[in-house]
């Protein structure tokens, strides 16, 4: 058994608001005055997604600003809690050198996770790649290395 909690989704907000998935996602971007939403409902709804324990999916919201003719690449730098913050900096600074250096023209992000050493496989999107196209995994243990030795990573 696993103790891995549901993620809130706008829909469970909905429905326990009695309110659109719509609805929600209004008042929950903060556009809920051009929609003419009531007080009443902003109030509830937010009330209700604190309680739920409502999380923004980040990757989600970033889709909004993306333009799909203008390519967009998400680099991850996946570090263990032991590693030095000064080793995320190299990194980070590396990158962004090379990619001025080649010029190029594509948007970019870096997202930046830590897991406990010897719990890589905790990493959200370890496995799928969902929150990223490509990794930088550093400062790891056997068991770390061992999993990713066995696990067929699709980035």
């Amino acid at each position: 058994m696993t103790d891995k909690k549901k993620t809130v989704t706008l829909k469970d907000i909905a429905q326990k608001a009695g309110v659109s998935a719509g609805a929600v996602s209004f008042v929950l971007t903060n556009t809920h005055k051009k929609r003419r939403i009531s007080p009443a409902t902003v109030e509830k709804v937010r009330k209700i997604a604190a309680e739920l324990g409502y999380q923004p999916n980040i990757a989600a919201r970033n889709l909004r600003f993306v333009d799909p003719n203008e390519p967009m690449f998400v680099l991850a730098i996946i570090t263990s809690t032991e590693s030095p913050l000064t080793l995320v900096g190299h990194i980070f600074e590396a990158l962004q050198k090379r990619i001025k250096e080649n010029g190029e023209k594509s948007r970019f992000m870096i997202n930046i996770a830590t897991f406990e050493l010897g719990d890589l496989k905790s990493v959200p999107g370890i496995l799928d790649g969902a929150f990223f196209n490509g990794a930088v995994i550093t400062n790891t243990s056997p068991a770390d290395d061992e999993f990713l030795r066995e696990a067929k990573l699709g980035y």
